[in-house]
């Protein structure tokens, strides 16, 4: 499914890694040891929208359905996307 993202969270952690960073992320140049992403990496991972599309196999959310999700480094997990 698509999202029309509405508004992005920055949560306490967020400002952590932004006014000392790298605190949760790599260092510049170095891979995370147990995700393996590098920087940059992005902030504001708490998210809500609007389903604009959704897939074939998509039988629990419609079209213009709210949803919120959560991003984590290099995933996304909802709790509609877990549902089916």
């Amino acid at each position: 499914m698509r999202l029309k993202i509405a508004y992005c969270g920055i949560c306490g952690s967020d400002i952590h890694e932004y006014l000392a960073a790298p605190i949760f992320a790599p260092a510049h140049g170095t891979r995370h040891e147990f995700t393996g992403v590098e920087i940059p990496v992005s902030l504001g991972h708490e998210m809500s929208g609007t389903v604009v599309e959704i897939g074939d196999n998509v039988t629990k959310v419609r079209l213009i359905s709210f949803a919120s999700l959560v991003y984590y480094e290099d995933r996304l997990i909802s709790p509609l996307a877990q549902g089916g």
